[in-house]
């Protein structure tokens, strides 16, 4: 472990509908000298079942056919072999009670943004589907508005002293962004329902 390495953490959610497993990751830069990788496994657990900086806990807006199973880390540059689990208690399912319910190949966007142009210095994160919407078949915005300043809240607070790591984008395939590391500046929800990993229609992003 050294200043500089990059680390992939992983949140693994089961769908009690589906009986499939839906995972989403994001990339931390180490950037302190003494470091332990469950630090930030907890803060991002936190973001998850308790809410961050008093936002809502991510999981009350989702319903409780979405289980939090799991967060897992590992180093990604340089690459070794050796996954870290989390020693959080699991399983913590969604709490949102609304009636709505939604194919589990729905998801909830997140934007990562930087503050470079251009899609190489983009990411995404796919949340579990939302268990309400708008008239509109939208998310509802004040509900998406607190999911962007809870996983804001995320951002800054991984970069904490008592946890170390920036969130990044990380670019690990071949050519010429291979190894590319950028710290993320801004994130973003869009309020449209998308499905996970799929171009739709155009974004409706809300900003905390």
């Amino acid at each position: 472990m050294a200043i500089g390495d990059v680390y992939k953490m992983t949140a693994v959610f089961d769908s009690s509908i589906s009986a499939k497993t839906l995972t989403f990751g994001i990339h931390v830069r180490q950037d302190q000298a003494v470091w332990a990788p469950q630090p930030p496994m907890s803060l991002f657990y936190d973001w998850w079942d308790a809410g961050l900086g008093g936002e809502p806990a991510q999981k009350t807006f989702h319903s409780s056919d979405n289980d939090l199973t799991n967060i897992q880390i590992r180093r990604v540059q340089p690459l070794e072999p050796v996954l870290v689990d989390s020693i959080e208690t699991f399983p913590s399912a969604g709490t949102g009670t609304a009636a709505t319910s939604y194919s589990p190949a729905s998801a909830t966007l997140v934007s990562l943004r930087t503050a470079n142009i251009g899609r190489h210095y983009r990411g995404r994160a796919f949340l579990p589907p939302p268990d309400e919407a708008d008239a509109a078949g939208n998310i509802v915005e004040a509900s998406a508005i607190n999911m962007a300043q809870n996983f804001e809240n995320l951002r800054t607070g991984l970069a904490g002293v008592t946890v170390g790591v920036t969130l990044v984008i990380f670019s690990p395939a071949n050519g010429a962004w291979a190894g590319a590391v950028t710290p993320v500046s801004s994130v973003m929800v869009d309020r449209r329902i998308r499905t996970q990993r799929r171009r739709q229609s155009v974004a409706v992003y809300v900003t905390p």
